[in-house]
């Protein structure tokens, strides 16, 4: 690659800059001199730091601060240090293990790519790398497509459309005694490892159809022609969006010989085990210091099928999907020799079937006087009907049409947001996800939200509350909103509809402001259609039955005509011929029937009505009628 420039245009690092402090990847940019310009947030948590300082103002500041090592499984040409990304080499997909200096192990894992970015005549300006961690990412959720490496065994990736290798760590090259270039790409046929199983006509089975191959023994080719006896297990995954299987393999004799080097564990560990498990209605397993199984209980038996006397002496991992047996292999065992408890973490495991079962486990260690390990006792709660259904309802809620997010039941910041939500709001994720709907400024005033969240909380649910929102660009939109309490995310949560009635709020009004300016003398247009355009015009008004213009007696008519006349009871009592107490009755009578409390309430209920009622005759010779004011 030619020679880097030492020219960067300040205002394209600023757009750099605005677009990357959005993403939850990290980024780091690195001029051409190996100076570390900027970074954003997420880097900055990648390496436990809260300043961009922290990190080095130079590459070799960086070595300084950190210790950064290549896996092992990438190619020779990325088996060098940072300086590297400087020198404008680009690569992709390399994984790191970010180290704080002077710290006894890796602490972060790392995916991290680089891009050149050149001027006009080609040549590099500067370089941008992102890193994507990998800690929580793969190895608990089981991401196998870019290291297998996190597997504590031999394992091997094999697709199944043409039974081809497509990856292998170097626990299995150094297991077959073969080179990397003698597996990637090679058939099964050449390693078949399935040959020699026990039940090899149910592993076959399972390949063809892409389902889990339980735990069973084997035996798998060796470079030097040989076998060597083996524990095999195969998961359906998907890598390079195809689908493959990942196998993992145990070295049986060396299984046995590390078995045999354990140290004894005591007749009462035992009994204290088996009397604990005997007794235990759940699955229970009881394990020494090694997480070798001492005992289980028969719920667990009966949960994965197999017998005691196949799973007592084994690994409880031995029992596990590959990535999750990494993860306690690993970080969940380093967490229970510090604290001593693990409370709640997912996990999977294989049935002899093959199927795999989602499950909860909780484990609380064991420990002597000294607090070395002495061993641990676990329980699993079986949460594969729940996954299938939190599945099923994040599909349907992702792709529904319908505005939805989900938010926390205490606190009201939302947890997550579907993409209709996101179009209609013109909001991102990254403002939405993890903040409260009262930061966001969602609903027009705080006051709406807080009456919405106490009548939610009274009834658990709520249906077309007519609310507005607001959107990124601070644009009101008129919606009905709806909610339900449900629980999600392993918290209770509230799950929130909107339906944007905007538009159809704004032809009605345009509807009736025509309405209002063609009809200025309503005596001719139907009482009926009147009173039904009033209703729709005031829907809230219309939830409890009210009187009509059509339900009044003639006498209370010819009283709600002169009260919309501006007449007092005592010029309505003089103009009918009425005593003052008995045309206050008709009023009071009239205002329970059309549902006013007010004499301008009822004028206004008049008009939207086209009330319009002639003055009626004097009732005796007597009384004179009144000129009405103008």
């Amino acid at each position: 690659m030619g020679k880097i420039s030492s020219h960067f245009h300040p205002p394209y690092r600023r757009q750099i800059q605005q677009i990357a402090a959005t993403l939850s990847e990290g980024v780091i940019l690195i001029d051409v001199d190996q100076t570390i310009k900027w970074a954003n947030a997420a880097a900055l948590a990648m390496h436990g730091v809260d300043r961009p300082e922290a990190l080095g103002r130079t590459i070799d500041e960086y070595h300084a601060n950190f210790q950064v090592r290549f896996r092992s499984s990438q190619s020779s040409a990325t088996q060098q240090s940072i300086e590297s990304v400087a020198a404008g080499e680009a690569f992709r997909d390399v994984i790191i293990e970010v180290t704080p200096l002077g710290g006894g192990k890796p602490e972060w894992l790392r995916r991290v790519r680089n891009l050149v970015l050149t001027d006009e005549a080609g040549t590099p300006t500067c370089i941008v790398l992102v890193l994507h961690a990998l800690n929580e990412d793969f190895e608990v959720k089981g991401c196998y497509a870019t290291s297998i490496d996190s597997t504590p065994y031999p394992a091997a990736i094999l697709r199944l459309r043409d039974q081809v290798f497509v990856d292998a760590n170097d626990a299995f090259l150094e297991l077959t005694q073969r080179g990397r270039a003698q597996v990637v790409g090679r058939p099964l046929a050449e390693i078949d490892f399935v040959e020699g199983c026990e039940d090899r006509d149910a592993a076959l089975a399972s390949i063809a159809r892409s389902t889990s191959l339980a735990l069973s023994r084997s035996t798998v080719p060796l470079a030097d022609e040989q076998s060597k006896p083996i524990l095999l297990a195969g998961q359906p995954i998907t890598f390079a969006d195809q689908r493959c299987m990942l196998f993992t393999l145990t070295d049986f004799d060396g299984a046995r010989r590390e078995a045999q080097t354990v140290p004894r564990v005591s007749d009462d560990a035992r009994a204290d085990a088996a009397a604990l498990c005997a007794a235990a209605p759940i699955p229970l397993h009881a394990l020494d210091a090694d997480m070798r199984i001492l005992d289980v209980s028969e719920p667990w038996l009966e949960w994965l099928g197999y017998t005691r006397e196949a799973v007592v002496g084994r690994g409880i991992v031995d029992f596990m999907a590959a990535p999750f047996a990494a993860h306690f292999h690993g970080h969940a065992m380093d967490v229970l020799r510090e604290t001593g408890v693990l409370r709640n973490v997912e996990c999977q495991f294989v049935r002899k079937s093959g199927e795999l079962v989602d499950a909860l486990i909780s484990v609380r260690a064991r420990r002597d006087a000294n607090g070395a390990l002495l061993g641990a006792v676990g329980a699993s709660i079986d949460i594969t009907e729940r996954k299938r259904s939190e599945e099923c309802f994040t599909k349907a809620f992702t792709l529904a049409p319908v505005p939805m997010m989900i938010r926390k039941l205490d606190d009201s910041r939302i947890l997550d947001a579907n993409d209709a939500f996101l179009d209609a709001t013109g909001h991102t994720t990254q403002a939405v996800v993890g903040h409260s709907v009262d930061e966001m400024g969602l609903f027009e005033t705080r006051a709406l939200r807080q009456q919405f969240e106490n009548d939610l909380r009274s009834t658990g649910r709520q249906r077309n509350v007519e609310v507005r929102v607001r959107t990124a660009s601070g644009e009101m939109l008129d919606c009905l909103l709806s909610a339900e309490l449900l629980h999600a995310f392993g918290q209770p949560c509230v799950l929130l509809a909107l339906q944007d009635v905007t538009e159809r709020r704004r032809n009605e009004v345009q509807l009736f402001q025509a309405i209002e300016a063609v009809m200025k003398d309503t005596s001719w247009f139907s009482r009926t259609v009147i009173e039904k355009l009033a209703v729709v015009r005031s829907p809230a008004a219309a939830q409890g039955r009210v009187a009509e213009t059509g339900d009044l007696t003639k006498r209370e008519r010819e009283v709600l005509g002169l009260i919309s006349h501006g007449m007092s009871d005592t010029d309505i009592a003089e103009k009918l011929g009425l005593t003052r107490s008995t045309v206050r009755n008709h009023v009071a009578t009239l205002y329970s029937k059309i549902g006013v409390h007010s004499r301008s309430s009822a004028i206004v209920w008049a008009r939207e009505r086209g009330v319009n009622i002639a003055w009626p005759r004097a009732a005796t010779p007597k009384q004179m009628p009144r000129r009405p004011s103008v």
